[in-house]
């Protein structure tokens, strides 16, 4: 079939002196998705992590926003909105090297601001992070949700909106991964509520130490 035709000049691109591009693997991988191979996607996917990048494979890929480089695939996925700067940066950080810094514009933002794509095996699990806010005006906040199959985004569960915190605060929320139609689940930061009342919001949010952890 055709997949099969672009899994073979996948192979060819690998075997030549011209490495596949972020975007041309980015491509790949969705394809992958879109055909439910989602172990090829993954092992694909694996197999151009460097050893160091390898060392951030956890059930949330590199939740303190140690690498700089945000790739695509299975780790954080930047969605550009003219509204919106998205950063990985030393400044944003609370431990280690990094943090992630949000910064609005005063333009309006809607939907998706930086996702990653899970493999969760079916059980409950606690998400849990750090945020810190700058003068952020943004009336309903954001949040981060959780949602169940790549295709279908169902929404599992979402944090509490996140508006004010000019120091370091920490926040958490439990979902269940259902045993059927959730193979793939995507973690959002996105605007809370209806966002109707986040038209033109301003300042920043830094967040660091994300992670994801079984409770049974």
């Amino acid at each position: 079939g055709q997949i099969n035709v672009v899994s073979h000049l996948y192979r060819l691109q690998l075997n030549s002196d011209r490495p596949l591009t972020d975007q041309q693997l980015e491509a790949y991988l969705q394809r992958l998705h879109r055909d439910h191979r989602i172990n090829e996607a993954y092992r694909v996917w694996s197999s151009t992590l460097s050893p160091t990048e390898s060392r951030f494979r956890r059930a949330l890929y590199d939740g303190g926003f140690e690498q700089t480089r945000l790739r695509g695939g299975f780790d954080w996925s930047i969605i550009d909105q003219p509204g919106v700067d998205v950063t990985v940066n030393k400044e944003a950080a609370n431990r280690g090297k990094n943090g992630l810094s949000i910064a609005f514009n005063n333009l309006p933002v809607k939907g998706t601001i930086i996702q990653q794509i899970l493999i969760l095996k079916p059980g409950t699990y606690q998400f849990k992070g750090q945020v810190r806010t700058n003068r952020l005006l943004m009336e309903e906040g954001l949040e981060w949700a959780l949602y169940c199959d790549y295709s279908n985004d169902k929404k599992l569960a979402s944090s509490e909106p996140l508006i004010a915190s000019p120091q370091w605060s920490h926040f958490s929320f439990q979902f269940t991964v259902p045993a059927e139609q959730c193979r793939l689940q995507r973690l959002s930061l996105q605007p809370a509520g209806t966002g109707q009342h986040n038209a033109h919001p301003s300042g920043n949010a830094n967040f660091d130490q994300l992670i994801i952890g079984t409770i049974f």
